[in-house]
């Protein structure tokens, strides 16, 4: 009768937090309320402090995903998180399609940019081998014409971006990126700063580069996917003005692949290794200036 109770009011304070969180003229959810909720009444049997304060935690933790990536994201999370931890050969890829402008305006003020220099890296360079990606990888970049652009600050590699014209092939999942304006924009992938110049402006000097390097080559949008769950990177596109033009989901369990996007062609269903479904960008969605 104590257990049923107990269900009772754990039950009754899930609806009162479900109602608070759709009826737009209260409070939205709040997930410290509901972690705290759960403990004090579903786990309210005699324990010690040790073992509430654990179980909080862990609630918390539990509910981490939802809080920052939303309903929908944050279940997408931990169900690509649940399926890593049954098999390596399953997995859950959301992208964010991303279209960024190129402009003349350098990004970093000439001070900060005075010991800085850019480079294309070709197959034969030594600073190739520091390219952090298997060979098969970064043969097949090669072979579909892809280019990496390397940073440096007095000689030293702090890191690099790739771009690709025309069309990009995914390396995670089989995904073709074309470029509707193929004569202006780039697909931009694979940006990688070393750990030890992670501390300073490696990754603006990056970004700096690209734009000075991509609108010498006449470009004027760049085109990119990050993963939905990687806040870092969004926040930092969004300060270098990108803006979302699609976004694409793909279940992948061994060779059976399930996608649905946003953009054409929303939906498909593949188990052969050699067929990738092509997703065509566009960069309606910026005003690019200069």
């Amino acid at each position: 009768m104590i257990y049923q109770a107990r269900k009772r009011d754990w039950l009754r304070c899930i609806q009162w937090k479900i109602s608070m969180a759709t009826d737009s003229s209260k409070p939205c959810w709040h997930f410290e309320h509901v972690s705290t909720a759960l403990t004090n009444r579903y786990f309210s049997l005699p324990m010690t402090k040790q073992v509430r304060l654990k179980m909080r935690s862990t609630l918390r933790r539990l509910l981490h995903p939802l809080k920052e990536f939303g309903w929908i994201g944050g279940a997408l999370y931990i169900l690509d998180r649940l399926m890593g931890q049954l098999s390596p050969s399953l997995g859950l890829y959301v992208y964010d399609l991303m279209v960024q402008p190129i402009t003349s305006t350098p990004l970093l003020p000439a001070r900060m940019a005075r010991n800085l220099t850019f480079a294309e890296i070709q197959s034969c360079d030594p600073a190739f081998e520091r390219i952090q990606a298997r060979p098969e990888i970064k043969a097949s970049r090669i072979d579909q014409g892809a280019r990496c652009l390397g940073v440096f600050r007095k000689e030293v590699l702090l890191g690099y971006v790739w771009f690709c014209f025309n069309c990009y092939d995914e390396d995670e999942v089989r995904l073709r990126y074309c470029l509707t304006e193929d004569k202006q924009s780039v697909f931009d992938f694979d940006l990688y700063v070393f750990p030890e110049q992670r501390m300073g402006i490696a990754f603006a000097a990056i970004w700096h580069a690209a734009n000075e390097y991509l609108h010498a080559c006449g470009v004027r949008y760049t085109f990119s996917r990050i993963t939905h769950f990687n806040l870092a990177s969004r926040h930092a596109h969004d300060r270098l003005g990108a803006k979302p033009t699609g976004r694409t989901t793909v279940l992948k369990a061994g060779r059976f692949e399930l996608m649905l996007a946003s953009i054409p062609p929303y939906f498909s269903v593949s188990c052969s290794p050699k067929r990738r479904v092509e997703l065509r960008l566009t960069s309606d969605v910026v005003d690019v200036k200069g």
